[in-house]
């Protein structure tokens, strides 16, 4: 189970794989999927759920009522966040990891 005192919040990589790998089947893989948001909820006590692949973008409201839970696709999340940071004039950080990168030695 995960440690989510302390920032563990991540599902086992080898579950999302499986699921994203069996997205073809999805409609014999939902109640997997219904199971695994339940036990996050039971388990992890989370108060959402942030489905990660675009493939399952068509369950969220399903999900959602049925679980009494906000579901949110994570593909449409990314692009409304970026979109955002567009119409609010953001960009990166030009710090640390994100700065401009050093000039280059030509010889």
């Amino acid at each position: 189970m995960p440690d989510t005192q302390h920032g563990d919040t991540t599902s086992p990589p080898a579950l999302i794989l499986a699921l994203i790998l069996a997205l073809p089947l999805l409609p014999h893989i939902l109640p997997n999927i219904m199971q695994e948001c339940r036990l996050a909820m039971e388990q992890d006590q989370v108060d959402c759920i942030v489905l990660g692949c675009a493939g399952m973008a068509d369950l969220c409201q399903a999900i959602s009522r049925e679980l009494g839970v906000p579901v949110i696709d994570g593909v449409s999340a990314a692009v409304t966040f970026a979109e955002s940071m567009v119409r609010l004039g953001l960009c990166t950080s030009k710090r640390g990891e994100w700065n401009y990168p050093l000039p280059k030695l030509y010889r």
